[in-house]
């Protein structure tokens, strides 16, 4: 067989070629096993946290197993604030328990870029502002009744739906009564009545009219009846009250009885505005006090002021009613928003800016020494626009972050420093305050 031509001159070519040596130089990128011992030191140094979760760590990069994000590497050889290196021990199994918190220590390296501004804490004079909703009801003293006075059927309805607006002395109804016919028949036979004594037949006529006023019956109806001698078939039934109807029981050809309501209408040029006060701020609210109103159409503020309050709670909502009286172009249901502001009194507080909510407890970040923070468990009081009482974990004179503290906030928490300087009171496991303590109520030791 006969190798193809091309092929033998490669062949020839290759076999002629001299090895070429490589020379090994050192190079920046070669690694001793020294150096190599160092970096797997550094990297033992660091571990992977989870930003949201920093209880999730890890020695390798991955995935949070709770919330998916990849896991943050930090490096903490250098870092000062390791968890331990203040000399209070290692309290890694403890929550959130204690007053105050370990301190935590901005580098040098990171304090020329992080410039806190902080405020002291001290007396100020707030007072409790209370923002609540309340509906617009009718007044009781305001409702009345158009009702039956006789028995009867109704022929004709005047009053055409709820809302009609009726005025006093209009028409509303007309119905058909034997027991009021008779008694204009009555009425008018008293008048043609030929009575000797004419204390007799005044006292007659007087008893007559009564009746009539009584049953219903106006001045006007009267007269007309003397004036044609008869009582007509159909009788007019006129209002005597004056109002918004918010109730309709008038249908023609009904029949009724001595009683029967045909309409419920009320007053509307005042209305009751009711709202509901949570017990803890029910010491803020007393009778007199003023409260500002937000109106619902025209976008205006009134003033108005508290004239009742329930002594009463709500089983299910552990609210109080709180009352006012208000005047306007309103109507019953409508939904206003209330401001009330409480008695004034001073306080240690500081700015409402300083105060982190965690959902479960309140901190504050005081500044120990420079570039030194302590995170503190505070409990609050009265909060107005710009300042929020404290009523214990600080006290007068501390110095608190005021901007900037979500940062050590943040820092903190990805790092693990937020560890109870003071050891929990020591309980069994079966303790129930011990469970308690987990669970987010805690007690200061």
């Amino acid at each position: 067989m006969t190798l193809p031509r091309s092929i033998i001159m490669v062949t020839f070519f290759l076999c002629s070629c001299e090895p070429v040596k490589v020379t090994e130089e050192p190079s920046e990128l070669s690694l001793n096993p020294e150096s190599m011992a160092d970096s797997v030191i550094a990297q033992e140094s660091g571990e992977y946290i989870c930003p949201m979760h920093p209880e999730i760590r890890s020695h390798e990069p991955g995935k949070c197993p709770i919330c998916g994000m990849n896991l943050s590497y930090h490096n903490s050889a250098s870092d000062d604030n390791k968890p331990g290196k203040s000399g209070e021990g290692d309290h890694s199994n403890h929550s959130l328990s204690g007053e105050s918190f370990q301190d935590f220590t901005i580098t040098e390296s990171r304090s020329s870029s992080f410039r806190p501004q902080t405020s002291r804490v001290k007396k100020q004079v707030l007072a409790r502002k209370i923002r609540t909703v309340g509906m617009t009801k009718v007044i009781d003293s305001q409702i009345a009744q158009i009702t039956a006075r006789v028995a009867g059927r109704i022929s004709e309805v005047l009053v055409p739906s709820l809302g009609s607006l009726i005025k006093k002395g209009s028409l509303v109804l007309t119905i058909e009564s034997p027991e009021l016919a008779n008694a204009g028949a009555e009425y008018l036979q008293s008048l043609s009545s030929s009575v000797a004594n004419k204390d007799i037949f005044l006292n007659l006529r007087s008893k007559t009219e009564n009746r009539l006023a009584y049953l219903g019956i106006v001045k006007k109806q009267r007269l007309a009846w003397q004036k044609t001698g008869q009582v007509p078939s159909y009788i007019k039934m006129y209002s005597q009250a004056e109002g918004v109807v918010m109730r309709h029981h008038a249908v023609t050809g009904a029949y009724f009885q001595a009683g029967h309501v045909f309409f419920e209408v009320a007053d509307l040029s005042q209305l009751w505005l009711e709202f509901d006060i949570y017990q803890d701020d029910a010491d803020h609210v007393f009778l007199g006090q003023q409260v500002e109103l937000l109106h619902p159409r025209h976008e205006e503020k009134v003033l108005s002021n508290i004239d009742f309050i329930s002594p009463l709670v709500h089983p299910v909502s552990q609210t109080i009613t709180v009352r006012t009286t208000i005047s306007g172009d309103l109507s019953p249901g409508m939904a206003i928003v209330a401001w009330l502001t409480g008695k004034e009194v001073s306080v240690l507080s500081v700015p409402n800016s300083a105060v982190i909510h965690t959902g479960k407890q309140k901190l504050v970040w005081v500044q120990t020494e420079d570039h030194v923070f302590q995170a503190r468990r505070v409990t609050t009081g009265i909060t107005d626009h710009r300042y929020t009482e404290i009523t214990s974990g600080l006290a007068s004179g501390d110095l608190v972050v005021t901007q900037g503290q979500f940062l050590l906030d943040a820092d903190a928490r990805l790092l693990g420093h937020y560890h109870s300087k003071e050891v929990p009171s020591q309980s069994s496991p079966g303790d129930p305050q011990q469970k308690r303590a987990g669970h987010g109520h805690h007690h200061s030791h």
